[in-house]
Formats: structure tokens, sequence, C-alpha cells
């Protein structure tokens, strides 16, 4: 299924901080954090399954300070490999207190199409540096001036995680800048309340959303995606469900090990 991840990626694409605040202190994930989603493709009214996608958080050290490496791999299963294999890797560095992007890798697979992306963020003078490659052509290396509040499109995810939603009312809409191949990006999200949904785990409390994404590369229109976050301090994706350019998408959350806190939002234990 092509642009496996980058549905995935995209579903928190557009959240800021509030008030213009974007250090927000990180009391949403931390060492050690490990969701997995299974990826479901529906063609013809035929739920399949796809793939999967993992997301890991692990401490290291970048250029004299510590950082969370934070990665996401999606992988097609073996039965679709035979008609379009994806392997995708998407990988940011952030401030463990802030979460903004230090440095940002990206390295798409996707039915023999190739793409190496590299982004360095350098905050004191606010210039981030790309390196990109398309399949086996020449590196391209440019260097842009960035806001200090933009986001790439997987530290944007963890960022949101920190908002307090309480501070929300039904409709509200916060802007976000991701930086994109090589690309910047207004973009938004809407809060639309809460919502129950049934899991292998039981029926887990959300928070609904609706991101503001970017039409034409994944989805049909603006408004495609919709995503349920658990409504406790973790605020992890739960469910996410898309029309895309054939047929629809949805994710859902399969596993979960060490979160920072406890997982209080599921109402109902199977």
């Amino acid at each position: 299924m092509k642009n496996l991840i980058i549905t995935l990626l995209s579903i928190f694409i557009g959240i800021k901080l509030q008030a213009q605040n974007c250090n927000l202190e990180n009391t949403a994930f931390g060492n050690n954090e490990h969701l997995k989603y299974k990826v479901y493709y529906n063609w013809k009214s035929v739920w399949a399954k796809a793939g999967y996608v993992t997301f890991d958080v692990n401490e290291t050290a970048l250029n004299g300070s510590q950082n969370y490496h934070i990665k996401a791999i999606g992988k097609t299963y073996p039965f679709y490999n035979m008609f379009y294999k994806v392997h995708d890797v998407y990988e940011t560095y952030v401030d463990k207190t802030t979460v903004l992007p230090n440095k940002f890798v990206r390295d798409v697979n996707e039915g023999g199409f190739k793409l190496d992306h590299t982004y360095d963020f350098n905050r004191d003078n606010l210039k981030v540096h790309t390196v990109s490659k398309v399949n086996d052509h020449k590196k391209n290396i440019k260097e842009f001036d960035f806001n200090s509040c933009t986001h790439d499109m997987l530290s944007v995810i963890y960022q949101m995680r920190n908002i307090d939603f309480t501070k929300m009312k039904y409709d509200d809409e916060v802007p976000v800048e991701v930086f994109l191949d090589n690309e910047f990006y207004q973009l938004a999200m809407i809060y639309k309340g809460r919502a129950e949904v049934d899991t292998k785990f039981g029926k887990i409390k959300c928070l609904k959303v609706i991101p503001k994404v970017v039409s034409g590369r994944v989805f049909k229109e603006d408004e495609a995606l919709t995503v349920y976050v658990s409504d406790d301090l973790n605020k992890i994706p739960v469910l996410i469900e898309s029309p895309i350019s054939v047929g629809s998408v949805k994710a859902i959350l399969e596993d979960f090990d060490d979160l920072r806190n406890p997982m209080t939002s599921i109402a109902e234990v199977n």
C-alpha cells in the first residue's frame, strides 16, 4: 500500500502550541516508550491487513546534548510485498524538554522508489541544512531559514501529545508550521470533542481530532483524516481513519509498552 507511513505520520500535522508558546514541557512520553499499529486497507468494501507501523523512543546524545531519538518504521506484510513493497523509516532527534527537533531523517523505499532526506536544525542561527537524494540521483544540498517553532512531520506528533485539550472547545482550530520535502507548510488541527473506541484492550475514552493535511499528496481533500487519541496524560493515537486516493485506510493500536503515565482512558476492559 503506497504511502503507508505518511498516512500515519500525517495524523497530527497541524498541532501548535497554545498562545504561540512552542516550549511546552514534555510530560506525555519518555524513554523506551513503544507503540505498534496494525494498518488495514479497504477496497470495494473489503478490509485487509496491509502492514504495520511502530514508534519507539530512546534517550541519546546529539551534538553534546541529551535528546529523545524517536524512530518510526512502516512495513507491508509479506503478501503485499509481491505487489507493492513498503519499508519506510522516519527518525527525529528532539530536545527532551521542549520536543523541538534538532535532526530529522527520512528513508523511504516504496515499490522500488527510494528517497533519502536528512535535515539538521541549527537552533543558534535558525537555519536548517538539508541533504536530499531520490533513487540513484545526485545528492541535493540546500539551506533554509526556519521558525523557532517549526517541526518536522514526526516531532509534531509527539509535541501534540503535550497539548492541554481541556482548554480547547469543539471546533477550535490550532495551526502549526511543518517542514517537509524542503518546503514549509502552514497546517492545522480541529478539535471535535470526545468519543469511545473499541480495541483489543477494551473501550478506550478518546479525544477526536481532524487534522488539515496537504491535499493532493496522499489524501482527497484537506480534512480527510479522523484521529482518536487516548483521553489521558499519554494522549497516544488509538485509531486513525482516512479515505485515500484509492480506497481507504485505517490504523488501530495493537500494542504499547513503557508509557510515561498510567493508561487511565481504558473505560471497559475486555
